[in-house]
């Protein structure tokens, strides 16, 4: 069991549940007591669990930021948040465009053996078109070396001075360049997908990404099975979706799978759209109920109920397989929320999600941004407690020894399963599919912060 440190986790709500504008930037000069001043009085007005804010004296001199983390409840939400830079993330979350990026998140696995030859370093993300992307390089690759360093050397490091946090995490920073003093890095790598040994030197680019990993069609034993692997629900990804699920309408899909592992979330409108693709064939659930938003007592009157819409997609599932891990967050749980009431979904992976069952309104504020948590989000059944996450029906270990929707990996091994009318096996079993039993763990390095959704400088395990 692990947990993955990500960054900010962000559901956008539109009253509408359309994506949300650009952010509107205003262009007069702000101060820090006007930024301070409108962040209290949402605070106390539209968030929801106003009747539980404490104002600090000092709120006017905070720095805003500060001042979110203050007016936060603790132990009823950790979500809401405050973007300094409008502009940086409006081209990240809104457009997908990195500036000065490799593109990847290594991930570090230690064994269960205590030697360094059977540890493991790897990609969780390789993004797409980046430079690490355009070299070869894929999630599950194993990294033999950096800029000479081998792995092996790497990892008895991490182990020497695992006491001292500070080494460790700038010893990282160093080694991948997430310090900005390299520009390029040489990487060796064996390839999750043929096992050849390649290598590349890469430099920093610039690109515009995309978070849909791959869609495909599976033939599990008679059965059409649509895959989907999504990475963040992105405003610049609503295009690809859509034909993804055309795809799948055309190819008759009997199932699906769906894969939302380190999916921390993203735009309301685009899981509601999932959840409509994937179940309304010839708009048999059409006017249905599917969302309700509640707000606080003083904001009750937008308190609404959307429902499943129109489309031209024939899917239908009845039998959806939900891949999460600790990083699935947000709109990630919101689809599986929100198909509960109408479809058999089975959820595999080898830790529970991350437990958000609120939307946060993305409000500009003088060139920067709050998100504050407005909004409880239940399904049809008026169903939507899943504070402490979604916990796996089936517990699969994900091994990260292979590339998005490879059928040997184990998580999808099992939900091929499932949908051919299997049961849940047991871990062991399960995890036995490899040939190598990892322990993960994450003692190395801390989360990232927002600016870093993208591009988050590694995942961490335990």
């Amino acid at each position: 069991m692990y947990r993955k440190y990500s960054s900010v986790f962000i559901v956008v709500y539109a009253l509408l549940i359309t994506a949300c504008d650009e952010p509107e930037i205003a262009e007069q000069s702000c101060t820090l007591e006007d930024k301070n001043e409108a962040i209290v009085s949402i605070f106390e007005s539209d968030y929801l669990f106003n009747e539980d804010v404490q104002v600090p004296a000092d709120y006017q001199v905070l720095p805003s930021a500060d001042l979110v983390e203050a007016l936060k409840v603790n132990g009823k939400e950790d979500f809401s948040f405050w973007v300094e830079d409008a502009v940086a993330f409006d081209q990240s979350f809104g457009q997908g465009i990195s500036t000065g990026k490799f593109g990847f998140r290594p991930i570090y696995i230690e064994s269960d053996t205590g030697n360094v030859e059977d540890d493991r370093l790897t990609f969780y993300v390789v993004e797409k078109n980046s430079p690490a992307y355009e070299a070869g390089l894929r999630r599950g690759d194993a990294i033999l070396s950096i800029d000479g360093i081998s792995k092996n050397e790497i990892f008895t490091f991490l182990k020497n001075n695992d006491d001292d946090k500070d080494v460790v995490n700038a010893y990282h920073m160093y080694l991948f360049g997430y310090d900005n003093e390299k520009q390029s890095l040489h990487f060796v790598w064996r390839s999750s997908e043929d096992s050849s040994v390649y290598e590349a030197t890469i430099e920093r680019g610039s690109y515009t990404t995309n978070v849909i990993e791959t869609s495909s069609v599976i033939d599990n034993a008679g059965q059409t099975t649509g895959y989907f692997a999504y990475r963040s629900f992105a405003k610049y990804s609503a295009e690809e979706l859509y034909d993804s699920f055309e795809y799948f309408s055309d190819q008759n899909v009997d199932n699906l799978i769906l894969d939302l592992r380190s999916n921390s979330g993203g735009l309301v409108s685009l899981a509601t759209a999932i959840v409509n693709s994937s179940l309304n064939a010839r708009n048999s659930h059409s006017q249905l109920p599917m969302l309700n938003y509640e707000f606080n007592s003083l904001q009750s009157i937008n308190n609404r109920t959307f429902s499943f819409w129109d489309n031209t997609y024939d899917i239908g599932a009845s039998e959806v397989v939900v891949l999460i891990d600790s990083g699935s967050c947000s709109a990630s749980e919101l689809v599986i929320n929100m198909m509960l009431p109408y479809a058999n979904v089975t959820v595999i992976g080898d830790h529970a999600s991350c437990g958000k069952p609120f939307a946060m309104p993305q409000i500009p504020i003088c060139g920067s941004i709050l998100f504050p948590v407005t909004m409880q989000m239940t399904n049809a059944n008026n169903e939507g407690n899943y504070i402490n996450g979604f916990n796996p029906d089936c517990v699969v270990a994900d091994t990260l020894m292979y590339n998005w929707g490879n059928v040997n990996d184990p998580q999808i091994d099992e939900a091929l399963h499932i949908l051919n009318g299997g049961s849940c096996r047991t871990q062991m079993e399960a995890v036995a599919l490899e040939s190598r039993n990892l322990k993960k763990s994450n003692k190395h390095f801390q989360s990232s912060t927002y600016l870093d959704y993208e591009n988050s400088n590694s995942i961490l395990i335990k």
